[in-house]
C-alpha cells in the first residue's frame, strides 16, 4: 500500500489547502476501490489462487485511479474558489452600483455552483 501511495504521488494532495486529504483518508479510498476490484478475483476458478503480484497490480491501479479522481476534484474546487473570489471582488469594487435583483441572481448562481 505504501509503495502504491508513493508511486501514484497521492502525497501531493496532503498539501492542498482546504481539501483535507490526509494519508489515512487516501488509504481508505484506495482500499475501498481495491475491495470492489478484488471480489471477482476471489470467485470461480481463481478462488484461493490469487497471487500477491495480482493483488499488487490491483492496488497500484486503484491508487492511480484515485489520483486521477482527486486531481479532477481539486481542479473543480479550485475553479469554484476562483469564481467565488471573482464575485466577491466584484461586489467589493462595484457593490453599490449593482442592482439588488442582479446581486441576488449572482448569489443564487454562486450557491448553486458550490453545491
Amino acid at each position: 500500500m505504501d509503495d502504491a501511495y508513493k508511486r501514484s504521488h497521492l502525497d501531493r494532495f496532503a498539501s492542498f489547502v482546504g481539501e483535507n486529504w490526509t494519508l489515512e483518508r487516501l488509504r481508505v479510498k484506495i482500499l475501498e476501490r481495491v475491495d470492489g476490484e478484488i471480489k471477482p478475483l476471489q470467485n470461480g476458478t481463481n478462488k484461493g489462487r490469487v497471487s500477491m503480484e495480482d493483488l499488487r497490480g490491483v492496488i497500484d491501479r486503484s491508487a492511480d485511479i484515485i489520483y486521477q479522481r482527486l486531481f479532477e476534484s481539486s481542479e473543480l474546487l479550485a475553479a469554484n474558489r476562483s469564481s467565488t473570489l471573482f464575485v466577491q471582488s466584484l461586489y467589493q469594487a462595484h457593490g453599490d452600483m449593482v442592482v439588488g435583483e442582479v446581486r441576488e441572481s449572482v448569489e443564487r448562481n454562486a450557491d448553486a455552483a458550490r453545491q
